[in-house]
């Protein structure tokens, strides 16, 4: 397939930084929508020509997960994207003396073509411009699944938002979409917290001035917390922005080295939950076209 657009996606920086640890050399780039170009042998409902999304889990379709319809921790596409192969056979990249380069969460997306398994590609309407569709393998799939399937968000409620590149303001749109939400969102740059306010946010500020944010304007904490940085410490403060039976959803990525303290008592005590929320517990031949 001929890759169209590709999204630099924080993600890709992590490969490079330690913080997801992939074997190297490694072609980067997951978050990119494309045309086909080619289709292999046995793949019939795929045609030459049809826009598409890549998607960075290639749910294989048959292991627990995925026959309880949650494909994003599908244990064979995961042992794929660790090892740096493809969904159905090992890594094709090449380099011109021979090496092995491996394919980066089966997709690959820094060139200017792909070889990628038929579950790494959802096909979109051909009127979507490729520029925003690249943004719903990654940023939307997580960002808003966070919110929608992760978190199952109810009217009414408070959502507070912590980091605001492009997951967290996909977060805060999804978030500024359910009626009757309130939506907190923080984040140090003062230009992201505009484009918060853009995207539907009800009021942005700076960490510093996070807990009087959730204290002005809720009722004992917030309903759901959103962590869209990748921070330890950030998760612990967003425990303690959240109300009783409230909930933290772990988007971002930590440093494999990062851990967090809590008061254990939390969780018992105080109803609270921490989800993590991988691919924002998406399906995507559902949710890309939603």
């Amino acid at each position: 397939m001929k890759i169209e657009r590709s999204s630099l996606c924080h993600s890709d920086l992590s490969v490079i930084d330690g913080s997801r640890i992939r074997p190297l050399p490694m072609a980067l780039g997951h978050e990119a929508a494309g045309t086909v170009t080619k289709v292999g042998t046995g793949v019939n409902d795929v045609q030459i020509g049809d826009h598409v999304v890549l998607v960075f889990v290639p749910s294989c379709g048959k292991c627990r997960a995925c026959n309880a319809g949650r494909p994003a921790p599908c244990h064979r596409g995961a042992d794929a994207n660790t090892s740096g192969d493809l969904l159905h056979g090992e890594a094709l990249l090449r380099s011109p003396a021979g090496e092995r380069i491996n394919h980066h969460l089966g997709v690959s997306a820094f060139s200017e073509y792909a070889v990628v398994a038929r579950e790494s590609l959802v096909v979109i309407d051909k009127d979507v411009p490729f520029d925003i569709a690249a943004m719903f393998g990654c940023a939307a799939l997580t960002g808003i699944g966070a919110v929608l399937n992760t978190a199952q968000v109810s009217a009414g409620e408070t959502v507070i938002v912590f980091g605001l590149g492009a997951v967290g303001l996909m977060a805060v749109m999804a978030a500024a979409g359910i009626a009757g939400t309130t939506v907190l969102a923080i984040d140090p740059l003062a230009e992201k917290q505009e484009l918060a306010l853009r995207c539907g946010a009800d009021h942005a500020a700076g960490p510093a001035d996070a807990a009087d944010l959730v204290a002005a304007h809720t009722d004992g904490g917030a309903d759901v917390a959103v962590e869209a940085v990748g921070s330890g410490k950030v998760m612990e403060t967003c425990l303690g922005l959240l109300a009783r039976g409230g909930a933290l959803v772990s988007v971002g990525l930590p440093h494999p080295d990062q851990t967090i303290t809590t008061q254990a008592l939390q969780f018992a005590g105080q109803g609270k939950r921490l989800l993590g929320s991988y691919m924002g517990d998406s399906v995507p031949s559902r949710d890309i076209p939603l």
